[in-house]
């Protein structure tokens, strides 16, 4: 169609001129002729009318040969070999040009031809250079890469705008998603983003507070340059399982953050059997204390009245030692079974003065209340949930606030051996017990941030109490003491983690620019390409009549980063069209109508692909198509697809516009790129990636860089004409 319009443009253009030309010659002619002559040519003319008219249809013909054979044989095999030579320099250095034309053309194609040959042998000897200088240091990074993607914990690296920059195969176990899975947050909600990938927010597969929770805490102990710089917190996985997280900041050269490397450890076993073994321990308190008690009014009884009769006493005496037997049983029990049991917040181990930190920056940040914390030498380590508590804590001073006129308290830190207690002291009297028992049994609402328990069921999972009281230091003051259980300072499980400060050169092992990627900001026309994140679709369909009733039946996707192509993380699933397959298209795409008995429904598979898509540019094949096929089912399903989209038969027919094919094979064929799983929907999908990728330089040889310009490129050609 692009041919066929640059001729008629050519030979309208050719036609106009010479008709021009020969007008103009024609009125000077007839302007040079004395009135006589004018009359005797204008007579002649009438008469020979027709045989003039002829003559000038064939000069006419004979030029309309001439033109489109000059088109065809020189116009069109030059531009055509001009793209194909643009071809061979960029992406496809092994593609050759067709020897067709005019001879002079077709000689020229063959010595382009044979310099590329020659060029290529040239290239194949430096790179087999290179490819035997790099071969040892590919090894290394291979056993680099192998160590990585085998350790047992989990690895997670973001940079500091929350986007995921590297993980390791066992990350994804713990917090990749499985299709129709989603991640559960604390509060018990879905996470609205709930796939593990590059380039994806780390908060989308994990709890917001809890992140932000965590940076504030580093950020606290690298203001006072502790040695530990790590904070702690447990997350749920998408197998249920409790992750303990080891967050450990990256500075560059001038200490500032750039980024998380965060450790995941599967802790389920461990907590259970914490967990069973302290309602163990409060079972057998409970059992002794009632033998001890019955033992001990026996004794009491026996020594208080010296004249019982013999056979009271000889019971009295029985039950003692029936009772000590007991308690003895108890005590040789075997205890090592585990049962299930509720494992919610599990606690780690920390500084109780970093605890006390973190309640002085929230206080700050969200009360606007000012915590003095008075000098004390508590080195005590306690056992939390430092987010629960801290949060609890928060919650107790927001009502404490409503109820005094003040924006200043006192704390102190004190370790008793067993117990560390915090006293908060506030101006004015202590609080009563009705409103303590009113805070005790509310649920914890602290601003934006909620917990679905009461600050009861917090101190009760912790083993703290909360006393309300007077202190009189030295003038009497209302006080608010908690106190909570001390624990060894030399926790097996606890070491000093500290930070990873990024050289000024690159070390030899390490060669991915991470932390150089732009941060997680709205997307923009203005956006270099190069920058963006895609997701490469495709759709089959049960016909190729979207109003007529045709459904999909299959989805393919694979994402696209930063000009790279993300196989792993990819998107596959066949959806159930609650309809017939007709034959016709199962010979093209080969899905049986049994392949999709079982399978989810659409209004299901949007939903999540819909998801896997977010924040991303839509790229696709025709994707008039493809788009129209999704937004056929938005009243539906309710899912909208409002992504911004790129078709890759526009782009090549922008950079390719003397090419007649635009088809996926005829610009993989092109391009040199080996088609895996033609006409299904990830194959199609991952052919349609390779093929955006090369055809993103060439767009930058034309002057498009960013998405804007090259969604303005695409709607000049013919193909964005299409609709369906």
């Amino acid at each position: 169609m692009k041919t066929k319009s640059r001729f008629i443009w050519f030979a309208g253009a050719s036609f106009a001129s010479l008709l021009l030309m020969m007008g103009i010659m024609l009125a000077l002619f007839w302007q040079s002729l004395a009135p006589f002559q004018r009359q005797i040519l204008a007579d002649l003319i009438k008469a020979q009318f027709s045989y003039l008219f002829s003559a000038a249809v064939l000069l006419l013909a004979g030029l309309g040969f001439i033109l489109d054979w000059f088109f065809r044989f020189y116009i069109i095999p030059v531009s055509r070999l001009t793209e194909e030579v643009e071809l061979m320099l960029s992406v496809n250095p092994s593609f050759r040009t067709r020897t067709d034309g005019s001879k002079d053309v077709t000689r020229l194609g063959r010595l382009i031809n044979e310099g590329a040959d020659r060029f290529q042998r040239l290239q194949n000897t430096v790179t087999e250079k290179i490819e035997l200088a790099q071969a040892e240091s590919q090894v290394e990074k291979s056993i680099l890469a192998t160590m990585m993607s085998e350790l047992p914990a989990g690895v997670l690296i973001c940079n500091d705008q929350g986007q995921i920059l590297l993980y390791n195969r066992k990350a994804k176990q713990f917090l990749g998603s499985r299709p129709g899975a989603q991640p559960t947050t604390r509060e018990g909600s879905r996470a609205s983003q709930p796939f593990l990938g590059l380039g994806r927010s780390i908060f989308g597969i994990m709890d917001k507070g809890l992140v932000v929770h965590a940076l504030d805490e580093i950020a606290a102990k690298l203001e006072r340059q502790t040695d530990d710089v790590a904070a702690y917190f447990v997350l749920v996985g998408q197998n249920n399982e409790l992750l303990r997280a080891e967050v450990v900041p990256i500075l560059d050269q001038d200490q500032l953050v750039t980024g998380l490397i965060m450790l995941l450890t599967d802790i389920t076993a461990k907590v259970s059997r914490e967990h069973h073994l302290f309602r163990q321990q409060r079972r057998l308190l409970r059992q002794l204390r009632k033998q001890a008690t019955a033992i001990r009014c026996s004794a009491e009884l026996l020594e208080t009245y010296a004249d019982i009769p013999a056979q009271r006493q000889r019971g009295l005496i029985s039950l003692i030692a029936d009772q000590s037997a007991a308690m003895g049983d108890l005590i040789n029990q075997d205890r090592t079974d585990v049962s299930p049991t509720d494992t919610r917040w599990p606690v780690v181990p920390m500084l109780a003065a970093d605890l006390l930190a973190s309640i002085k920056r929230k206080s700050a940040e969200q009360l606007k209340l000012n915590v003095q914390i008075h000098p004390h030498n508590c080195h005590a380590q306690v056992k939390v949930d430092s987010y629960a508590l801290v949060l609890a804590v928060s919650f107790v001073l927001h009502n404490l606030k409503s109820r005094i006129e003040t924006d200043h308290i006192d704390a102190y830190l004190q370790d008793s051996g067993d117990l560390v207690y915090l006293d908060i002291c506030y101006p004015g009297e202590k609080v009563d017990s009705a409103s303590w028992r009113q805070w005790h049994a509310a649920p914890l609402h602290f601003m934006e941030e909620y917990l679905p328990v009461t600050l009861a069921e917090v101190l009760d999972h912790h083993r703290a109490e909360f006393w309300t009281l007077t202190r009189n230091d030295p003038r009497p003051m209302g006080c608010l003491r908690l106190f909570l259980p001390a624990c060894e300072s030399d926790d097996g499980d606890h070491h000093v983690r500290r930070m990873t400060i990024l050289p000024e050169a690159r070390p030899e092992f390490y060669d991915f620019d991470l932390f150089q990627q732009p941060g997680q900001n709205p997307l923009s026309d203005n956006r270099l390409l190069t920058e963006l994140s895609y997701t490469v679709f495709d759709t089959e369909t049960t016909g190729l009549d979207p109003a007529g009733g045709d459904e999909i039946i299959s989805i393919g996707a694979v994402r696209v980063l930063h000009n790279r192509l993300l196989r792993e993380e990819f998107f596959d699933q066949l959806v159930n069209p609650q309809r017939s397959l007709p034959y016709a298209s199962t010979k093209i795409h080969g899905i049986q109508p049994e392949m999709l008995e079982n399978q989810p429904t659409i209004d299901q598979v949007l939903k999540i692909f819909h998801a896997f898509c977010e924040d991303t540019i839509l790229v696709a094949h025709n994707a008039a198509f493809d788009m129209r096929m999704l937004q056929l089912k938005e009243e539906e399903t309710g899912v909208r697809f409002v992504n911004p989209v790129l078709d890759t038969m526009h782009l090549s027919a922008v950079v390719h516009p003397a090419q007649e094919d635009h088809s996926i094979s005829a610009i993989a064929h092109r391009m040199g790129i080996s088609v895996v799983g033609r006409h299904t929907a990830l194959g199609d999908a991952i052919t349609t990636g390779e093929i955006f990728l090369k055809l993103t330089p060439l767009l930058a040889e034309k002057g498009i860089h960013t998405l804007a310009e090259a969604r303005r490129a695409s709607q000049k050609t013919y193909y964005a004409r299409i609709k369906y």
